[in-house]
């Protein structure tokens, strides 16, 4: 078996990577976490209106009823393992 190796560029170019610095600066920790909180609403808010999309060319007739639960069912995934994250571990 042949296993590809990394040209000495790259080497280079790994080791001169920098970790992130709201991971080890306790002062910009703050800062990563609401610009986190701020992406990941703006994800949901994004499937939100891609869910009212499909209802309005459902109804519109723009699209099929199979077409618009192939498309509710891929986006169904996305919130659902969204609040496993936030659920995790929690008691209900």
């Amino acid at each position: 078996m042949n296993i590809p190796k990394l040209s000495q560029e790259a080497l280079v170019a790994i080791g001169a990577t920098k970790p992130i610095a709201g991971a080890v600066d306790p002062d910009r920790h703050s800062e990563w976490l609401i610009a986190r909180a701020r992406s990941m609403s703006a994800g949901l808010r994004l499937v939100l209106v891609e869910i009212d999309a499909i209802g309005v060319s459902l109804k519109g007739g723009i699209i099929t009823p199979e077409c618009a639960a192939r498309d509710l069912a891929a986006l169904e995934r996305v919130p659902c393992y969204a609040a496993s994250i936030f659920y995790a571990g929690r008691d209900v």
